[in-house]
């Protein structure tokens, strides 16, 4: 049988710009996991001994004596690409009517884009909100929680995570990301907006916070989901919670670095050339990524549980 058309050109272009420079507000996980590119689907990658890295030398020589040898060691883990993906078909009659046929393609290619996407902030948003994972952890009980305008102190909370990972790692925590039920909580609290009471247009944005608590960013994780049952009433719930996450994140990403995470991306988000179904009924959009949502270093992260009612 001759190669397809499909076969010869496997990646639509056109339709992959579009699923590249398509983005739903709030996605977080490609900024707590930066995506590194791997060679293969499957692979290992090593991981320094912190012990022998961080141990105190002695570096004093006597006369006629050999230097003190120093030795180092490491481990290795291991990676595995999956093959993730969805599609729709565009009915011939939906194309029919249309007046705009590359509008409807379009539109559909985001959509479909748009829940691969959620598929994947959903895997890492998983890891990084399990207190079993991240062990670095509190759970705000409450008074302390932050809606507590008068006896809460985040502040104090946020603080003792960043020593916390300091502690670990010997470098600051550069990110913070916030649900968004915690940001719309926390940009009102007096803790904060005491700091800024005398600027002029006092309002507390996301550079503010991050300058005010000495962090590079500050991001709200705002993604949704459907959370009731299919042919209930559509209720939408935070993927991310109630929760608040302190991390160090690589800026400059790489498999021998540290950082919380990376996406190890074997192939990236990509569109099909559109393919009639086997009914010929339409044509179908497929979006594809093969990708590892991998956990690294679980000291680079401090999770905070309930920060708000």
């Amino acid at each position: 049988m001759p190669p397809t058309i499909q076969d010869l050109h496997p990646i639509d272009p056109i339709l992959s710009r579009v699923s590249v420079d398509y983005k739903n507000i709030g996605f977080v996980s490609d900024i707590i996991f930066p995506v590194v590119q791997v060679a293969e689907i499957s692979g290992t990658y090593p991981i320094y001994d912190k012990r022998n890295r961080f141990a105190l030398p002695d570096t004093r020589r006597a006369p006629k004596s050999p230097y003190n040898k120093v030795s180092w060691g490491m481990s290795w883990d291991t990676y595995k690409c999956e093959d993730w993906g969805l599609e729709e078909i565009i009915d011939d009659k939906e194309k029919k009517i249309s007046k705009n046929q590359l509008n409807l393609t379009i539109d559909t290619t985001e959509i479909v884009t748009d829940l691969v996407m959620l598929a994947r902030e959903k895997r890492v948003i998983d890891i990084v909100t399990d207190n079993t994972v991240i062990t670095n952890t509190i759970n705000l009980t409450g008074t302390n929680r932050w809606n507590d305008y008068s006896n809460s102190d985040p502040i104090t909370v946020i603080e003792a995570g960043k020593i916390a990972i300091s502690d670990a790692i010997g470098r600051e925590p550069n990110t913070l990301i916030l649900g968004k039920d915690v940001w719309d909580k926390l940009k009102w609290h007096p803790a904060l907006t005491s700091k800024i009471q005398y600027v002029k247009e006092a309002v507390l944005t996301k550079q503010i916070v991050a300058a005010l608590l000495g962090f590079d960013r500050v991001e709200i994780a705002a993604s949704q989901y459907a959370s009731s049952k299919k042919g209930q009433t559509t209720t939408l719930a935070r993927l991310f919670g109630k929760n608040a996450l302190i991390c160090y994140v690589e800026p400059a990403p790489g498999i021998k670095k540290i950082s919380l995470g990376y996406v190890m991306e074997y192939e990236a988000r990509t569109v099909k050339p559109p393919y009639r179904d086997k009914d010929n009924i339409g044509d179908v959009i497929r979006v594809t990524e093969y990708t590892d949502e991998k956990l690294v270093a679980a000291d680079c992260g401090y999770l905070i549980t309930n920060a708000v009612d």
